[in-house]
């Protein structure tokens, strides 16, 4: 699979932020790789 991968800034509330990071402490992943894995999650979804 070809990796086209895009950087963009988003804005988020700091207690989104710390959720999502907590989430991510919990399952020994980065922040960045959490949010990915949500959007991944969120797109099969939809």
């Amino acid at each position: 699979m070809e990796n086209n991968v895009k950087i963009k800034t988003v804005r988020l509330r700091p207690e989104v932020i710390e959720k999502i990071q907590r989430l991510a402490d919990k399952d020994n992943r980065s922040f960045s790789n959490k949010v990915d894995t949500i959007l991944d999650k969120y797109e099969e979804e939809v």
